[in-house]
């Protein structure tokens, strides 16, 4: 799954004609510098902001002059914030309860164990991703964030 912040930008206007244009942009912090040139300056300026916050709630209306025919464009830039990831260690009856509560909490949710009859779509439903195997090669897989919690519930583990 790819767990990358961004702004989607969307741009509205009409042309001489007075037909509907619309283009969209996906920026993210690693493309932000590609659009320096490509959109207004109020716009880059709003961007940039956002893409500072990662607020997923965040979403911005602005209204700028076209740049023909002075007509009016609208942007509307939206924050798009991937979910808080929880990676489970462990599918028995609290592995699968915590998947519950997780998914109610709205987390993205992962969960690992290296019994296969219990790391299944069947047992754990709200589970986004399910991993089966020894647990360095599954855990190794995953990319872990500074939004990545992990709970460790398996039968045996070590401290």
């Amino acid at each position: 799954m790819n767990r990358t912040s961004g702004v989607l930008a969307t741009l509205c206007g009409s042309d001489s004609n007075e037909c509907a244009e619309i283009e969209r942009f996906w920026i993210t912090a690693g493309t932000f510098k590609n659009y320096s040139g490509l959109l207004p300056d109020e716009i880059i300026v709003e961007i940039s902001e956002m893409l500072s916050w990662s607020n997923p709630d965040e979403f911005r209306e602005i209204v700028h002059p076209g740049l023909e025919n002075e007509d009016m464009k609208l942007a509307f830039l939206e924050s798009v914030v991937p979910l808080p990831q929880l990676i489970i260690a462990g599918a028995g009856h609290v592995g699968k309860a915590v998947s519950h509560l997780a998914k109610l909490l709205d987390f993205e949710v992962t969960v690992w164990d290296d019994r296969p009859e219990f790391a299944n779509k069947t047992n754990l439903p709200e589970a986004d991703k399910i991993l089966s195997g020894k647990l360095d090669e599954s855990i190794a897989k995953l990319k872990v964030a500074k939004d990545t919690y992990i709970v460790i519930v398996t039968r045996g583990h070590k401290k």
